[in-house]
């Protein structure tokens, strides 16, 4: 037997057994009965079946759940929609904030030791930026300016400041805490949330451009229920033995020191 001739047959011996074991070797069906090719495709399409996620298989089989699935992911499109517009709009606000609190503080009166002050609009007190009241003495040291701002201006201008600044955290621990372990969570191909988790997260992700204004007044965001590997893995690996995550709006304070709020408790001085 020539070589060619034996090197055809070796090659179609080796091409007929990857066929039957399944893979795909086209050319050589057309030598296999027909009950053999059957077979072969059936066998190739429960391997492919056992190759699905969970997720994708859950999907396939339960309508309902699938309906669910894809509502919560057109809500986490339109929330990280929402939440990037509002961090730009909070931003312009942190920035018009600064810059008006600055133009105050720069017409300001200020105290021989170069300290700004700031009388109120009756005329009966006045205060350091930091909000401590200045005593009688200290205010006759005063050079007051005819255009000083008052300090209910100055000290409206300061708390704006710091609403922005609670709002972009407040922003910006939505995302990290609720909509990033969210979006973790519906792409887990195995080990998918549940139907429950999935209503959980669309009641997690109705919001709107105004929910990060002033929430410093809020208490907490949704709760969103987790079970699984996929919310311990968004968690830090904290607390992994209880897989409910609860995302609490934290608000850190902000470094600039704030004024005394109420007026009322700060002493009348005499004069």
């Amino acid at each position: 037997m020539s070589k060619d001739k034996e090197s055809k047959r070796q090659t179609d011996f080796n091409h007929l057994q990857r066929e039957l074991s399944g893979d795909e070797v086209s050319h050589i069906r057309r030598f296999l009965p027909e009950s053999t090719t059957k077979k072969m495709k059936q066998k190739k399409k429960r391997e492919e079946e056992r190759r699905l996620s969970l997720l994708r298989a859950m999907l396939m089989n339960d309508p309902e759940y699938a309906a669910l699935y894809y509502q919560v992911q057109d809500a986490i499109i339109k929330a990280e929609q929402i939440v990037n517009e509002a961090l730009a709009d909070i931003e312009n606000r942190i920035e018009a904030a600064e810059n008006h609190l600055e133009k105050l503080k720069s017409k300001a009166s200020v105290l021989p030791d170069g300290s700004q002050a700031f009388l109120s609009k009756d005329g009966k007190t006045a205060f350091r930026e930091n909000g401590y009241p200045l005593s009688q003495e200290e205010i006759l040291s005063v050079q007051w300016n005819e255009n000083s701002p008052a300090w209910e201006d100055y000290k409206q201008a300061n708390d704006d400041v710091n609403t922005a600044h609670q709002d972009k955290i407040a922003a910006e621990d939505y995302r990290d805490n609720v909509l990033k372990p969210i979006k973790q969570k519906t792409n887990d191909e195995e080990n998918p949330p549940t139907k429950e988790e999935l209503s959980g997260f669309l009641d997690a992700l109705k919001i709107d451009r105004n929910f990060f204004k002033n929430k410093a007044d809020h208490a907490k965001t949704p709760e969103i229920p987790l079970k699984t590997s996929a919310a311990q893995e968004s968690m830090n690996d904290r607390d992994k033995n209880t897989l409910n995550m609860t995302a609490h709006f934290n608000i850190a304070r902000i470094d600039t020191v704030k004024p005394t709020g109420d007026l009322n408790a700060i002493p009348k001085l005499e004069g």
